[in-house]
């Protein structure tokens, strides 16, 4: 029997640094994740904890974003479980911003409106209900 020959090391890998946004991420999400790392960094040193919240946070941002645009070309029978999704989302988005102990985007409600075809509201201004 003949010796086979061993195998070559394999290369020593860096590992992945933690704080970079995910591979999988597009660019505005990406964007996302830099935003809210900036924010947390502003008054903590981020730990896992932080990094688990962050990546809930943006994949629900992710799918909030996908849903609402959706939602213009969404027909009469989709626009009810569209809602329901994003209201689902939306109450992901803020546990994971209470989580990370920042704001959730402003945008998106906005975002929302005009893909309604409505103007957002100026809530400054609101009286509560009597």
């Amino acid at each position: 029997m003949a010796k086979q020959p061993a195998a070559a090391p394999a290369k020593k890998r860096k590992p992945a640094d933690p704080l970079r946004p995910p591979a999988g991420l597009d660019k505005a999400a990406a964007a996302e994740w830099r935003r809210i790392l900036a924010a947390i960094r502003k008054e903590r040193e981020p730990n896992a904890m932080h990094l688990a919240a962050l990546r809930r946070y943006i994949s629900a941002w992710q799918l909030f974003e996908k849903t609402a645009a959706a939602i213009p070309t969404a027909s009469a029978a989709e626009l009810d479980s569209l809602s329901q999704a994003l209201a689902r989302l939306d109450r992901l988005l803020r546990n994971a911003s209470a989580d990370l102990g920042v704001t959730t985007p402003e945008y998106r409600d906005d975002k929302l409106m005009r893909s309604l075809g409505a103007e957002p509201s100026d809530a400054s201004n609101w009286q509560s209900w009597p």
